[in-house]
């Protein structure tokens, strides 16, 4: 198991005690003999294995700050891998998508429009 980065002592204690996994408490060697068979047994039902936090899966980067308990996820490479199956990696970028001759409105404008 990591070790818990939390800076007050009592809760790094209480989560050193606790499988990464699932959370569940690993206090005594019952549990944890316990926790270790079933691990083994859905390595073996699904032919898993545990390679720690997931930061990377079907194109998406996923990015966790546990502290604050946010998570981001980045959809670059999936991006890329579309501009370079599509061969459009030269054409005219734009900072945000939107349709071609669209007129834009000055705030006000459409503020008395959607009343």
């Amino acid at each position: 198991m990591k070790k818990c980065t939390c800076s007050n002592p009592k809760r790094a204690e209480r989560c050193r005690d606790r499988c990464n996994l699932c959370g569940r408490p690993l206090v005594d060697r019952k549990n944890q003999r316990r926790h270790n068979s079933d691990e083994s047994r859905i390595a073996r039902s699904f032919q898993a294995k545990d390679m720690g936090p997931i930061s990377f899966i079907l194109c998406l980067k996923i990015v966790r700050h546990r502290p604050t308990r946010q998570m981001w996820i980045n959809q670059e490479l999936n991006a890329q891998n579309i501009i370079a199956k599509f061969n459009v990696k030269h054409s005219h970028p734009a900072a945000t998508p939107t349709a071609a001759g669209k007129k834009l409105y000055k705030s006000t404008q459409v503020m008395r429009w959607l009343n």
